[in-house]
């Protein structure tokens, strides 16, 4: 899987999908994917049969990654063939092997490893560096709730990871999630130039439901946000040309 990092629109994936209504409302707002959380501890888990029937009935260009947690190599295979998955999010305590294994068994499925609960800079300068040859094709920030696959609704401390950031020598894009909505997702593009934003509880209107006109905010939002940093540092570079 190729991650262009030059000029482009940010990359937006709408997580814990429970429902075709959901959906389907991820994919009219120019949402880039969809998630589904296939951790029973989650409380917006859905079951790989629920997942499979969705995906079927929605039938439009749209990736579709399935969260998981410690589950062995063959098990994660088994449900990305399960549900029709185009790519799979580590959210566990996976190891760069694992990542390797599930590289080399799905050379073409997105592969994205969250690194959670890193509260210092040397800790995510580490865990950054502990991925770099993985074969992961994204690395996601997010806050850490125990025994909970994803969906947290708080942030991480953005200060300390934006520091972390900038003076790594990173090449694997970034994701941002974690108490995102449509009122700070602008302030996370600005702050991280990331590849992409993934957002749960900010655009739900109850557990597990999300609310349209939340979801269409949070993704004109960080479209918008993307645009205004891909043309500012674009002016940047130009001006040292």
């Amino acid at each position: 899987m190729s991650n262009n990092s030059g000029a482009r629109s940010i990359w937006v994936k709408i997580c814990a999908t429970t429902s075709l209504a959901d959906a389907i409302t991820a994919w009219q707002t120019g949402a880039d994917a969809i998630g589904f959380i296939l951790d029973p501890r989650s409380p917006r888990y859905v079951t790989p049969e629920h997942v499979a029937a969705i995906i079927q009935e929605l039938a439009r260009p749209i990736e579709r990654i399935g969260v998981i947690m410690n589950l062995d190599v063959r098990q994660a295979i088994d449900l990305y063939s399960r549900c029709g998955m185009s790519g799979v999010q580590l959210h566990g305590d996976e190891s760069p092997g694992f990542v390797r294994d599930l590289r080399a068994a799905l050379p073409d499925a997105r592969i994205i490893k969250s690194l959670r609960g890193a509260s210092t800079r040397d800790e995510l300068q580490a865990a950054v560096r502990l991925y770099q040859q993985s074969g992961a094709d994204a690395l996601l920030l997010d806050s850490h709730a125990a025994g909970q696959g994803g969906g947290t609704g708080t942030r991480f401390p953005w200060n300390v990871a934006a520091s972390a950031l900038q003076n790594l020598d990173a090449k694997l894009p970034i994701i941002i999630a974690g108490g995102l909505s449509p009122d700070n997702v602008s302030d996370a593009v600005n702050t991280f130039h990331p590849f992409g934003v993934d957002v749960v509880t900010g655009v739900e209107i109850e557990t597990g439901k999300k609310d349209a006109e939340r979801v269409r905010l949070f993704v004109r939002n960080a479209r918008q946000a993307a645009t205004l940093v891909n043309a500012g540092t674009f002016a940047l570079r130009s001006s040292l040309q």
